[in-house]
């Protein structure tokens, strides 16, 4: 038996041979080892060394068969007992060039003379694993899921070339598209390249034409592939596996081969993103309206689309959905987490990309309790389970004051022209922030009767500090909040203002 602990294509190291004699090697008898032709020498060795064994050979010749074959001899002074279990290491080979089951060992026992044969037999064939190159990088300039891509792989030749008539194999994950890919020679490739051939549902073969010479070993080669569509997910943690090969047929064997990552994916943007409300004033619970365009599919029950509110937007812990596209009913359930909505399909087929899909989403959000334009809109993405496969932000959306269902306005007393004492009270839809302020405009024609007031004694306790004065031709009542506690939503305030002169004329001013 011939083993190797680990044979790399073109790496050197040694052998190790086991046999049993059925016949006693004689006091200075020899075992001649016969290689197949793939093995050489390596590069500086003049020959084999023996590096162990037992019984120990005292000595190991080395010659050629052929112009090609190694044979060695191994002298064991003091012989070989009949039926004794024999290894044999020796070193200073290198391995053969390409991954492939050797041809069998010959080994012969012979005796003091080395002209008669004893015993005689055969070592089954060695195999031999591709090595990997010297370094391998991969790169592409889009990363988009669903996207047509070019990807250039760099890599550095071990100890082995590559023939003019070889090959490259690269294969990709198996969620990636190679079904009209072409080669292009960036580096360290003389000749032409010939047409891209699948090989298998996920690799490709790219051929040299056997128009240029080979490639030596240590030389840096950088091959791009165009028209590679990427997955339609983002993939974790993918892979490429790049081989050089002894050809590009059926028979062809590897030579060199590693497995370097890819750049990872990022989920694509939707084709269209818009985010509405149904109502958009502070502190109202409208319906979510959700528009999107599919840059990929989304899968049928089990995918997702996921929701994201600003942060100003309340969102709360259950809602009801409802999805289309086109006339169809998308059933889905809904969820939430801080403030993001999930939707689940619950059935539909998929839906192909460059459809529009629509849900509405009841009973979720709350409006901000003030008016604010945000800074950014709803942000949506598709999965397939954990795997993003869209993504989009819709745009900012402005929040409108709500409105005040009730004011009541008393004059005491009311006459025209009069000096009087003006009484707001109202109920406030959202509450009044602890920092907050309330600003009471009066219609133009009332103005100053005197010094303006504000009567904290005859307004509702707590509710801040007051400041009067006419501005632009009109009164205004300011009354700051600092440090106190929020006004609960429906609330009835009370606030005065003294020395208001009344208009000059009957009737109701605007």
């Amino acid at each position: 038996v011939a083993t190797v602990a680990s044979a790399l294509t073109g790496r050197t190291g040694a052998l190790r041979f086991t046999f049993v004699p059925r016949a006693a090697v004689p006091t200075n008898g020899k075992v001649r080892i016969t290689l197949p032709s793939a093995f050489s020498f390596a590069a500086g060795a003049s020959g084999a060394s023996i590096v162990g064994g037992s019984p120990s050979a005292s000595s190991v010749t080395n010659a050629t068969s052929g112009g090609s074959q190694i044979v060695l001899t191994a002298t064991y002074a003091s012989g070989i007992s009949e039926g004794t279990s024999v290894t044999l290491d020796v070193s200073n080979f290198m391995y053969p060039g390409t991954a492939e089951k050797t041809a069998n060992t010959s080994i012969v026992s012979l005796n003091a003379a080395g002209d008669r044969e004893i015993d005689t037999g055969s070592a089954d064939g060695l195999m031999i694993s591709a090595a990997p190159f010297a370094s391998l990088t991969t790169s592409s300039p889009t990363t988009a899921t669903g996207a047509n891509a070019q990807y250039t792989f760099t890599f550095t030749l071990g100890n082995n070339s590559v023939p003019a008539g070889g090959a490259f194999r690269i294969a990709l994950p198996s969620e990636y598209s190679l079904g009209s890919v072409t080669a292009v020679a960036l580096s360290g490739i003389s000749g032409s390249l010939g047409a891209v051939a699948a090989d298998g549902a996920t690799a490709v073969v790219v051929p040299r034409q056997g128009d240029g010479s080979a490639i030596a070993a240590g030389t840096l080669v950088s091959l791009r592939l165009d028209g590679v569509v990427n997955a339609k997910e983002v993939v974790p943690s993918p892979t490429a596996t790049v081989r050089t090969q002894s050809g590009a047929g059926s028979t062809a064997v590897a030579i060199e081969e590693s497995t370097a990552d890819l750049p990872g994916l990022t989920a694509n943007a939707f084709s269209a993103t818009e985010v509405a409300l149904s109502d958009y004033r502070a502190s109202a619970e409208p319906v979510l309206q959700i528009s999107v365009v599919l840059a990929n599919p989304l899968p049928a029950g089990g995918a997702r689309i996921e929701v994201v509110a600003p942060s100003q937007f309340q969102v709360n812990a259950t809602g009801t959905a409802i999805g289309t596209v086109g006339g169809d009913v998308v059933p889905a359930t809904v969820s939430t987490s801080s403030q993001t909505i999930t939707l689940v399909r619950t059935g539909g087929a998929a839906v192909a990309a460059g459809t529009r899909v629509n849900f509405t989403v009841a009973g979720v959000v709350k409006n901000p309790g003030f008016s604010v334009t945000t800074s950014t809109g709803f942000s949506v993405a598709s999965f397939n389970g954990s795997r993003a496969i869209d993504q989009g932000t819709g745009s900012p959306l402005t929040i409108t004051p709500g409105s005040i269902p009730l004011i009541v306005t008393t004059l005491a007393p009311s006459g025209t022209g009069q000096a009087s004492s003006v009484r707001i009270e109202f109920n406030n839809t959202n509450p009044i922030p602890a920092n907050g302020r309330v600003v009471v405009k009066f219609p133009s024609a009332f103005s100053a009767a005197g010094t303006l007031a504000f009567n904290s004694g005859a307004s509702t306790s707590n509710i801040g500090t007051g400041s009067v004065a006419e501005s632009g031709g009109r009164v205004q009542l300011t009354v700051v909040r600092s440090g106190l506690a929020p006004v609960p939503s429906g609330t009835m305030t009370t606030l005065q203002v003294d020395n208001v002169r009344n208009p000059g004329v009957l009737g109701v001013p605007s």
